[in-house]
């Protein structure tokens, strides 16, 4: 598979893709740093922002198979001010169903089929107030008005046909993926209803992403239809993948982690030396203590105890943590024994997995009370969880993004922290590609593909 990949970050889609033999046609991104990583590990072409596609050569856009991109999710997220497509990176959800039309009119001039779309976001697009999915998925499907639901919200699951395509979506959660984070993304996929003539519904975008088998597929009941052949959704659909323990990145695929599909906090920790810029010293826990009571925010019992043992100075917080219990931790419900000594991340639902890692460091709580990142406590003392365990939690190999900048000095951990929490998780770009590719089987999908290319 020929892909070209906006958004690019720090190359996700490239350390999932590459190691299956698909080929980069290009990459767009403009932010510095994750341009370096990329640039470092690989050296792929380099087209600038994903909105100069109508000036890109033709031939190279007639050489693209899939068209993938992770658009920036603070326009629909917490992490920003939910302007959508109100706020310019929103508007690239919208630059970049208009890059899918133009490659697949390029293809058509050039006798060759259409290529297929690929999208990651945050869960909460799906219910963005100006209806940022409905619009992004009628330019991909050649509506003559922008499909609506009822209530205003898009289910999480679900699969819309026209004339032209289909869009099927399911949000995934990474903790399901061979990493211990808890992070919900949605992903999206289109396909040409050209290619589902040609090669059947094994090629169906809701069979590539599993979707009856998440849940059960129910019909779809839109206020504007817009041309909408075909719409239906899934009740409660699962966040994770069956059969997962057959994932191919996790028998040696170079370039990878090879880990276990279920991976605890315990095996991503650093086992050994922290440097000391990582811990919480009395100052800051006691600054985020009064900055919370300023700001009446009710911290969770457990968080409010640890931070007042470091700030008091205290010794012992990991054994005093054996014996609360669960009622008394607040949303940390399954607290295993800690006269283990063995170190805890505390702002999780579980010991197993740590919460979402977004790209601001830890500086405090978010507006629910809970910390902003990882807190590891290793016995008497609070840090930070480091970038190599981003990295871990993110599917990367160790120091991935440790890369030299052009006065050959390492990147800072700010970079690396924000180009970490920008990424895509890799092992679930894997899963697509493995489930694309048993869609596009060599014989009836890929071959004629490549055949017809060539």
């Amino acid at each position: 598979m020929r892909y070209l990949s906006n958004c690019d970050g720090i190359g996700a889609a490239h350390l999932a893709w590459q190691p299956r033999g698909w080929s980069c046609v290009g990459v767009s991104e403009t932010a510095q740093f994750p341009t370096a990583a990329v640039r470092h590990h690989y050296g792929f072409r380099r087209l600038g922002n994903m909105t100069g596609f109508p000036a890109w050569p033709e031939e190279l856009v007639a050489g693209i198979e899939l068209v993938a991109a992770g658009t920036p999710c603070q326009p629909y997220s917490v992490a920003g001010k939910r302007l959508g497509l109100a706020d310019e990176r929103g508007a690239l959800l919208l630059d970049f169903a208009d890059q899918f039309n133009h490659v697949n009119m390029i293809r058509r001039k050039h006798g060759l089929p259409p290529a297929l779309i690929l999208l990651e976001n945050v869960p909460r697009l799906l219910g963005s107030n100006d209806n940022a999915f409905g619009e992004f998925v009628s330019r991909v499907l050649g509506c003559d008005a922008v499909p609506e639901t009822k209530n205003g919200k898009w289910p999480k699951a679900g699969l819309l046909g026209s004339e032209t395509a289909r869009v099927s979506w399911r949000i995934l959660d990474s903790q399901h993926f061979a990493v211990a984070q808890r992070r919900k993304r949605v992903f999206l996929l289109g396909v040409p209803t050209e290619l589902i003539e040609r090669f059947g519904d094994r090629v169906c975008p809701s069979r590539i992403l599993s979707l009856r088998s998440s849940g059960a597929v129910k019909t779809l009941t839109l206020k504007v239809r817009g041309g909408i052949s075909q719409a239906s959704w899934v009740a409660k659909p699962s966040e994770w993948v069956s059969g997962s323990l057959d994932l191919p990145w996790l028998k040696g695929v170079p370039g990878v982690c090879s880990l276990p599909c279920r991976v605890n906090l315990s095996e991503v920790l650093e086992a050994g030396p922290v440097d000391e810029k990582y811990y919480i010293t009395r100052e800051k826990a006691l600054h985020n203590l009064e900055r919370a009571k300023a700001k009446r925010q009710k911290l969770p019992p457990l968080y409010e105890a640890v931070l007042m043992k470091v700030a008091s100075g205290s010794r012992g917080i990991a054994g005093d943590l054996a014996t609360w219990t669960a009622k008394e931790a607040g949303n940390c419900a399954d607290l295993p024994d800690r006269h283990s000594g063995d170190p805890i991340v505390v702002p999780i639902a579980t010991s197993e997995v740590a919460n979402t890692l977004t790209v601001c460091l830890w500086d405090g709580f978010r507006s629910n009370g809970l910390p902003k990142h990882g807190l590891v406590i290793e016995g008497d003392r609070l840090r930070l969880l480091i970038p190599r365990e981003w990295e871990r939690l993110m599917g990367f190999p160790d120091n991935f993004t440790l890369i030299p900048n052009r006065k050959n000095e390492l990147a800072k951990d700010s970079l690396r922290f924000a180009g970490l929490g920008n990424s895509i998780v890799v092992p679930i770009l894997s899963w697509i590609a493995q489930q694309i590719e048993q869609g596009f089987t060599l014989d009836s999908g890929l071959g004629r593909l490549h055949e017809q290319r060539r």
